[in-house]
């Protein structure tokens, strides 16, 4: 997979490309890491959709090194709807702007998205309680029950499907 990815990047003079941090049809894990590395050697800036990424697997942005990496945290970490955030490589702060210029502008990148116009900061709000209630239950325990979750409904839809193929 890599290498028809870097063949493609070449032939088609790739100069930046987004991937899925895990793919939210099929629940693919893609190498993050690898992806990142792949495109360096390109000189191509990469951006990871962690969408399906945060609560469900461990994300460590200062070792994956991203150009970009974004992700919304009510998904997988139960934060409310529309907490989100965008992290971007202090390298390409100086060309990223927000859509509506806050009175935060010229002060600086977060300066500047800081408060953007009339937005509901609300969502923001939940993030601690998710962020506790996560850590208090426990990533390895929240992967464990989803497993088991995952593992119960296939056996459903096999049995109401009347086969007996299905493996873990």
């Amino acid at each position: 997979l890599l290498r028809k990815i870097e063949e493609k990047m070449i032939a088609d003079k790739v100069t930046f490309c987004i991937f899925d941090g895990i793919i939210s049809e099929t629940a693919t894990i893609l190498p993050a890491a690898r992806l990142i590395a792949l495109a360096r050697k390109h000189n191509i800036k990469i951006m990871i959709d962690g969408a399906h990424c945060i609560g469900q697997i461990p994300v460590d942005l200062k070792s994956l090194d991203p150009d970009f990496y974004c992700s919304n945290l009510h998904k997988w970490l139960c934060a409310d709807k529309g907490c989100a955030f965008l992290y971007v490589k202090k390298e390409h702060q100086k060309v990223i702007r927000p859509l509506t210029i806050s009175h935060g502008y010229p002060g600086g990148f977060q300066s500047e998205f800081l408060w953007c116009a009339t937005n509901d900061y609300g969502s923001f709000l939940s993030l601690t309680a998710a962020l506790n209630f996560y850590k208090g239950v426990g990533p390895e325990k929240i992967a464990e029950r989803n497993h088991d979750l995952v593992i119960k409904a296939a056996r459903h839809c096999a049995q109401g499907r009347q086969t007996s193929k299905f493996s873990t």
